[in-house]
Formats: structure tokens, C-alpha cells, sequence
């Protein structure tokens, strides 16, 4: 049976105001995501055109990591 991985993207927009400290935050996250044994890619990246905007960019071997990752502690 083929690989069934999982893609998810995520836009998220901070108030202007609350950039920063959502980058701060999503930063943060980025070692304890891309550590989880299910996870294939995530990735961070900040829209040039509109600051305060971030996609998130992920990528799981199957359901069950996606599972697992929403189980965690910083999720």
C-alpha cells in the first residue's frame, strides 16, 4: 500500500501590533515539532506583502502522526 502522508497548511495573521510575538511563538515551536517522530517538515514562512501573516508549512507520514502532534504538550 502506498505512503499516505498528511499536508497541512496553516495561515495564521497577528494583529500588527502582535507580529513579532507571534513569530516569537511560532519559533519557539519549530525544534519540538520538526522532533516528533511523524513529522516530515515544518516549516515557517512569513507572507513579504503582508508582515504580520504566517504559513505554516507541514508535513506527517500518515494520520496517526497528525494524531500524535495535536496529543503534545506545545501543540
Amino acid at each position: 500500500m502506498p505512503q499516505s502522508f498528511v499536508k497541512i497548511t496553516a495561515s495564521l495573521t497577528a494583529h500588527p501590533a502582535k507580529a513579532d510575538k507571534l513569530r516569537e511563538l511560532l519559533i519557539g515551536l519549530v525544534p519540538h515539532c520538526r522532533a516528533e517522530p511523524g513529522n516530515l517538515r515544518w516549516d515557517i514562512w512569513r507572507d513579504t506583502s503582508m508582515p504580520a501573516r504566517y504559513l505554516l508549512d507541514e508535513l506527517y507520514r500518515d494520520a496517526e502522526a497528525v494524531d500524535d502532534h495535536r496529543q503534545t504538550q506545545h501543540y
